[in-house]
């Protein structure tokens, strides 16, 4: 497999599974719903499901947007907005591609990876709705955020 390819691939699964799961979960959503867990798990601020959804799509939109369509804009970029170290090494003629190559690989495949944790939070944001105290599972909250965090 084409590696390249992969936040791309990793990215189109992520916003599938979120259409699919947030099309099975809003009929059994409550119409008021928690939408911000403390430490603790429980939730401590509360939205309309419709809110919820809207927010949700939004952001992963935005996420898109942000971290896919800044690559596409990345090469008609002046220098001076380019914020490296040693700018003129790195962006000097014989170097300049490869540069903006390795930068757009890496916005790709963060951009990637934080969509799939919104997918993730989520999918764990409804089942706490859909579950009777509310309650986030904060266990398997931290071991997703934690492989985030590691993989980025």
């Amino acid at each position: 497999m084409n590696f390249r390819f992969s936040p791309y691939l990793i990215t189109i699964i992520a916003v599938a599974g979120f259409i699919v799961r947030a099309m099975y979960w809003y009929p059994l959503l409550p119409d008021t719903i928690a939408i911000h867990f403390g430490m603790d798990g429980m939730a401590n601020n509360w939205s309309s499901k419709l809110d919820f959804m809207i927010i949700i799509s939004c952001l992963i939109c935005l996420l898109i947007v942000m971290f896919f369509g800044l690559t596409l804009l990345l090469k008609k970029v002046p220098d001076t907005m380019i914020n490296l170290p040693n700018n003129e090494y790195w962006l000097s003629a014989e170097r300049r591609a490869s540069t903006l190559h390795a930068i757009v690989l890496f916005l790709n495949e963060i951009g990637s990876r934080t969509v799939l944790l919104i997918a993730v939070v989520f999918e764990l944001t409804c089942r706490a709705n859909a579950s009777f105290h509310q309650q986030l599972d904060t266990q398997t909250f931290l071991i997703v955020f934690g492989m985030y965090l590691f993989g980025v």
